[in-house]
């Protein structure tokens, strides 16, 4: 297990050599980073990539949150990758036009992890909270910190 829940912490404490390990690595058909496959190579491991899931954006933004947004009720948004940020971008720029990020001036933006986190800065131009423990409670932690 590594000390942290990202790929470079899962490399970096790997506890075998890779040199000559047959690794199986389901993971996401498309928009995934490389990083763990290509590692794996490198260090002499034969790696069999297999897609177990698909992710892909909704057609619209349900018009409960549009009304939300749109009254400046949401307080955060919480994104778990840098996929739900790319797809929530897209969406908003999709029902709110060029000025989307107006929209977002006073909503704080948190992060579950490093990699989602400059997604988030490349996107919003911004990451108010990244989670300092790259799970769910983690994140649930920096949500509660931010508001306190």
């Amino acid at each position: 297990m590594p000390p942290e829940f990202v790929a470079e912490s899962l490399i970096e404490n790997f506890p075998i050599s890779g040199y000559g390990l047959k690794v199986f690595l389901p993971r996401v058909q498309t928009g995934g980073r490389d990083l763990i496959a290509n590692e794996f190579r490198n260090s002499g491991a034969r790696v069999v990539e297999v897609p177990a899931y698909e992710t892909r954006c909704p057609d619209s933004i349900p018009l409960e949150t549009i009304n939300a947004i749109t009254k400046r009720q949401v307080n955060a948004m919480v994104f778990s990758s840098g996929k739900t940020v790319l797809n929530s971008s897209f969406l908003l720029e999709k029902e709110f036009g060029e000025e989307w990020l107006t929209f977002l001036d006073e909503i704080k933006l948190l992060s579950i992890g490093p990699q989602t986190s400059k997604t988030c800065v490349n996107i919003f131009g911004r990451v108010d909270r990244e989670a300092t423990n790259y799970t769910f409670e983690g994140l649930l932690e920096a949500a509660i910190d931010i508001f306190n």
